[in-house]
């Protein structure tokens, strides 16, 4: 399976982020095509046809890009970071987007660290369970919170857990500094 749509060249988990999970295959032209691509042919009675966008052609085979494309870092991976920074991932939330996209602005500023980012699935109740137990004041075990905290690793070890729906760029620079220059000596 190709990372990106066949016909847009949307990447799968940029898809993903935004709840976009289905993706077509063609039987007669063997092409993929995300669900955004496809042409829907609608029949009345909440009846559509589904048409391939490079062919036309109508028998194609739904694809899940959750079982064959992962925008997550599995928690056994985190261990393998020696500077890196986690962040809980909800898609109902905006706060997780928001952090993310100020982790990537700083992550230039933080490369004489060599840092590494993983987004941890904060739906599924093994991660929750592991948050909760690392950062109890943070996490619920039961409940995602979608919050938009972070979590700094080094060394495969989760250090501290901060910020939020208002964390800044500034924020995640001097935490980063401080906590990964301290784990170096």
């Amino acid at each position: 399976m190709t990372p990106i749509c066949q016909n847009c060249s949307a990447r799968y988990g940029e898809l993903l982020r935004s709840e976009r999970w289905r993706a077509f295959r063609c039987q007669t032209c063997d092409t993929e095509s995300c669900e955004l691509c496809v042409a829907s042919e609608d029949q009345g009675n909440q009846i559509a046809f589904l048409r391939c966008p490079n062919c036309g052609g109508d028998s194609l085979d739904a694809l899940d890009l959750r079982d064959r494309h992962s925008i997550f870092t599995s928690i056994e991976h985190l261990a393998s970071f020696d500077v890196g920074i986690a962040l809980p991932w909800v898609t109902w939330s905006v706060y997780p987007r928001r952090t993310e996209t100020l982790i990537h602005k700083a992550l230039p500023k933080l490369s004489d660290y060599g840092p590494r980012i993983g987004l941890l699935n904060e739906d599924d109740a093994k991660v929750r369970a592991y948050l909760a137990k690392a950062f109890p004041d943070h996490f619920d075990s039961d409940v995602p919170q979608g919050s938009g905290v972070l979590i700094w690793i080094a060394d495969g070890t989760p250090l501290q857990c901060a910020g939020g729906p208002n964390v800044t760029e500034y924020e995640i620079l001097k935490t980063s500094r401080s906590l990964w220059a301290a784990a170096a000596n």
